[in-house]
Order: structure tokens, then sequence, then C-alpha cells
């Protein structure tokens, strides 16, 4: 007898979609798949008006005003998370009022 309190198993759906069954060393199982961005959501970017509900959200925190210049920055600038992350002080153009990448350091498109 089973005792599905302690039977471990594997998740077979997310978004609920399952590939057919795939075999491995002879065991048949179900293969989790994910549906494509386009299906999921109809668009890949905030609004200027969906940021500016962010950045109030963010400056409700401890390091708010920071939190929220990040948002600022990173929305304006088109940046990743973690470009924002790895953005130093010797990369802020100062004077042109922007971040400056070294060469080679280029966005994909």
């Amino acid at each position: 007898m089973k005792n599905s309190a302690t039977e471990i198993n594997a998740p077979t759906e997310i978004f609920r979609t399952v590939r057919p069954k795939t075999v491995l060393d002879g065991n048949s199982f179900p293969v989790p798949t994910r549906r494509a961005n386009a299906e999921l959501r109809t668009r890949e970017f905030l609004t200027s008006t969906e940021v500016d509900v962010l950045i109030e959200a963010a400056r409700k925190n401890r390091n708010g005003h920071r939190d929220a210049t990040a948002i600022l920055v990173a929305f304006r600038h088109g940046l990743r998370a973690v470009e924002l992350c790895d953005l130093g002080w010797d990369q802020v153009d100062f004077d042109g009022a922007g971040p400056s990448r070294p060469s080679g350091q280029e966005r994909d498109a």
C-alpha cells in the first residue's frame, strides 16, 4: 500500500502544459513545459504609468530613495537587473547625465 503523504512526485505541469512522455533509462515520465511568453502575457514591458506606481511603492521602504532611483535609472536607460547591479561609479557619465558603457559591453538588440 502506498503512503501518499510520504510519496514524492515530480511536478508534471507548469502553467497547465505537459509535453508528451519521455523515455529515460527505460522509464517513461511526463516532462513539464512552459508556454511561450507571448501566450502568458500581452506585452514584455512596463508602461511609464506602471513604473511610476512601482517607484512610489519602492519609496515606502527603508532604502526607498535608493530603490526608486535604481528603478528610474533602469527604466530610462533600458538596463537589465544584472546590468543595474553591476553598474559602477566609473561607468556613470555625470556630464552627459547617463550611464556610459565601455566598448564591448553594448546591449544585445
